[in-house]
């Protein structure tokens, strides 16, 4: 992250939760994932959580988002672009110009 904000300065970076999978990576994952939204504050990225949006109740991925537990539905991915449009669309807004009084 330090090589892209020498690169681009402006560039508002973002550091994704790792997704729900099945039981087996659950306890690897939920571990994994407040790291990383450390690693987010730590460089001034912000953090988006996915599992709110994708994993069920039980921690797992929502039933429909996959066929095998890993790959995603078409439901799937619209669920994770839910997640990171209202983000993409604010940073793709054009900059508001001030306008200056005339003489």
């Amino acid at each position: 992250m330090q090589r892209i904000h020498a690169t681009a300065p402006d560039a508002k970076l973002y550091v994704q939760s790792i997704m729900p999978r099945g039981r087996r990576w659950r306890t690897s994952i939920t571990a994994t994932n407040p790291m990383l939204a450390q690693v987010a504050r730590q460089q001034e990225a912000e953090y988006l959580d996915l599992w709110p949006t994708l994993a069920d109740e039980q921690g797992n991925l929502r039933e429909g988002f996959s066929l095998d537990g890993l790959h995603l539905t078409g439901a799937g991915y619209r669920a994770w672009c839910g997640v990171l449009r209202p983000h993409i669309t604010k940073e793709a807004q054009p900059a508001r110009s001030v306008e200056h009084a005339g003489p």
